[in-house]
């Protein structure tokens, strides 16, 4: 049986769903930070499906659409019809995606990193907005760009660092 929740708004509906719970991720929270994340990004419109997957199914679907084998942290399918994408066409974007997020992924990634699964989940959503927003990681420098892009997001939805703490202060352990 597969869980979701759907929050929508005028123009904007975000999908958040799993075939099963993990720990530290919660779908209605995921829901609303993902929602955020978009006005930061300037995209009031589109359908954003996030799902989040265990170890076995994201490797499985890694290994079908990018020939690598293992999990990975996301996968992100832009589902518009248009060439080039969601962004290349519309201003402002009009998104219609769906992310994988690599849910045990993020739970090992935030422990080792003393973050919140959820946080961590978070870096995932962004990161995948950022790829269907034409941001590209491919080299050394687009990756740097990237980067400073997905960080200074996770700073203004944090209020501060990209840790979760305002800049300056240590970041406390936090739900999502």
């Amino acid at each position: 049986m597969t869980r979701q929740t759907r929050q929508t708004s005028p123009g904007l509906t975000i999908e958040v769903s799993g075939s099963r719970r993990f720990r530290g991720l919660r779908r209605r929270v995921l829901a609303g930070q993902a929602r955020r994340a978009c006005r930061v990004l300037g995209v009031p419109e589109g359908e954003v499906s996030i799902h989040l997957a265990s170890n076995a199914e994201i490797a499985a679907l890694h290994e079908r659409h990018k020939g690598q084998k293992g999990p990975t942290d996301v996968l992100t399918f832009d589902l518009t019809d248009r060439p080039g994408g969601s962004a290349a066409w519309a201003s402002p974007p009009l998104l219609v995606v769906q992310l994988v997020i690599g849910a045990e992924v993020a739970g090992r990634e935030a422990r080792a990193r003393g973050l919140a699964p959820g946080l961590e989940a978070l870096r995932y959503i962004v990161h995948g907005l950022l790829h269907c927003l034409g941001e590209d990681d491919r080299d050394k420098e687009s990756a740097r760009r990237m980067r400073r892009r997905q960080e200074a997001v996770l700073r203004a939805l944090a209020g501060g660092s990209a840790r979760g703490a305002p800049e300056g202060r240590a970041a406390p352990r936090r739900r999502l």
